[in-house]
């Protein structure tokens, strides 16, 4: 509760916050700010399993804001904005997205409430969608998200499956 975490972008690999090897987890961020302008603000690693995380009033920054690799994993976020930036090349292959499920990943829940989630990248740099799914076992329950790209509004969510 009442971190402000800002993680050094000198450092390579770097995550903000970063779990590893724990089964049945449960962690909450209340009233906080992690920022990781080069990787992950959070980092559910492979090795753990039914990890939930809940995130309230809090502001999540990274190159993935949530970068999720273990098997049933529970992120709840309620009145937050989770930001992804992705200052890379625009190079092929080279994209990312605010929230990542990765292939690993089955069984992921993501629950938004009141949330805002921003995708930002600039023209000379790849692109950053909202979402990247790499398994179709997940879900994603929204309930009043506004979904932002570069800050601005949007209709539509952006996606990517790979």
């Amino acid at each position: 509760d009442n971190i402000n975490l800002v993680t050094d972008s000198g450092i390579a690999y770097s995550r903000g916050i970063s779990f590893f090897g724990n089964d049945g987890l449960d962690v909450t961020i209340k009233n906080s700010t992690i920022t990781n302008d080069s990787y992950y603000g959070i980092n559910v690693a492979s090795g753990n399993k039914e990890v939930v995380i809940n995130i309230e009033n809090s502001e999540i920054t990274g190159y993935a804001a949530l970068n999720i690799w273990s098997e049933g994993t529970i992120v709840n976020v309620k009145n937050s904005t989770l930001t992804g930036i992705n200052k890379s090349p625009n190079v092929e292959g080279n994209i990312f997205g605010t929230i990542v499920i990765n292939a690993e990943a089955v069984g992921t829940v993501i629950n938004l409430e009141d949330t805002v989630v921003n995708a930002v990248y600039a023209p000379d740099t790849a692109r950053e969608y909202h979402l990247i799914y790499k398994t179709t076992d997940y879900t994603l329950n929204e309930t009043n998200v506004t979904w932002l790209i570069n800050g601005n509004p949007n209709t539509f969510k952006s996606l990517k499956a790979e």
